[in-house]
């Protein structure tokens, strides 16, 4: 009788356990970005099917960059950041990188004004720069070089900036400038300079999912090769 009503309770906490794990398996893995454009839609691909493949769901919430790294600082329901620059972890102090290169990030300067051509973040002070706020990486380089810069909310309003002559240069990831500049092939392109500079970008788990981040790396390694 006592080898039955323990038999019950085993398989009874068998069942909990398992239930329990299934829960945690099916949760939804919220994940803020900044970035959109054709070229980035492939990488959010890869990252929903790398959280799938360790048994997650994911939901991608896009907005503006700035809005984005507020809502990974403060909004509890976010548990992941698309893609961040090295460094990021001084500002998402309560996020881990997961050390996969994503893709590598091209910053670029566009104007449709004379520009040097070997344009260099040092003598960015000649002009009126203007940046999406949010883009850390660009703004935190202004301020080290003490040049004034103007902020606004998308890469297309930086592009109207420069073309209506409310700023010199927009410096911008040349991805999400490419998306918007191929949306207007009817219209006069803006010039762009040698590259400003290169970086890897990577993908932030909240430290509250610690448990998941080998499998995650493990997972995001098997799916992604550096991008160019």
């Amino acid at each position: 009788m006592f080898k039955v009503g323990f038999l019950v309770i085993f398989v009874i906490l068998n069942i909990f356990s398992a239930s329990k794990v299934a829960a945690e398996q099916s949760e939804i893995i919220k994940i803020s970005t900044p970035l959109q454009g054709k070229k980035l839609f492939a990488i959010r691909e890869r990252i929903r099917k790398s959280y799938a493949d360790i048994g997650y769901k994911t939901e991608i919430i896009k907005m503006p960059a700035k809005r984005a790294l507020y809502e990974a600082m403060h909004n509890p329901e976010i548990d992941a950041e698309l893609m961040r620059v090295l460094g990021v972890e001084s500002v998402l102090t309560d996020y881990i990188r997961i050390p996969i290169p994503l893709i590598t990030m091209y910053i670029n300067a566009y104007s449709y004004s004379d520009i040097e051509n070997k344009l260099t973040w040092d003598s960015l002070s000649k002009y009126r720069p203007v940046t999406v706020r949010g883009l850390i990486v660009i703004e935190r380089k202004f301020q080290e070089l003490n040049v004034d810069y103007d902020t606004v909310n998308t890469v297309e309003q930086a592009m109207e900036m420069i073309q209506l002559k409310r700023a010199d240069i927009a410096v911008l990831p040349k991805a999400l400038a490419d998306d918007i500049i191929n949306t207007k092939k009817n219209v006069e392109q803006p010039k762009t300079n040698d590259v400003l500079q290169t970086m890897p970008i990577f993908h932030s788990l909240h430290s509250r999912h610690i448990a998941i981040a080998p499998a995650l790396e493990e997972s995001i390694k098997n799916n992604f090769e550096l991008q160019q």
